[in-house]
């Protein structure tokens, strides 16, 4: 009985690991799109070195929000000192055909 339950949890656990990927690198480029941008309306999309496992070719986006204000102004700050950052997408929140929404950016001195 005890196998039965345990390919479920196998399977819930490997469906919550699709669901935020996670990839570290220096910001090369910042572009800020507004509201009437044709191709990236109200984000924030950055390239990555060495890209995003994803697939992403190194470009993710922080979508411009009251919420987000503090993940942009980290990523300008990370820039400006070219930072190595740990980068959670959110392969959920497409913003681009396969590009993804940045939900979390970290870093350490």
């Amino acid at each position: 009985m005890k196998k039965l339950y345990f390919i479920p949890v196998v399977f819930i656990l490997s469906l919550l690991s699709l669901t935020y990927s996670s990839d570290n690198g220096r910001i090369l480029s910042i572009i800020s799109c507004g509201p009437n941008d044709p191709h990236h309306p109200n984000v924030v999309q950055l390239r990555v070195e060495g890209g995003f496992s994803s697939g992403t070719e190194g470009l993710a986006a922080i979508r411009i929000t009251e919420q987000n204000k503090p993940v942009i102004a980290a990523a300008f700050l990370a820039y400006q000192n070219d930072w190595i950052c740990t980068f959670v997408l959110d392969p959920s929140d497409i913003y681009y055909p396969n590009r993804y929404a940045i939900t979390r950016i970290s870093f350490e001195k």
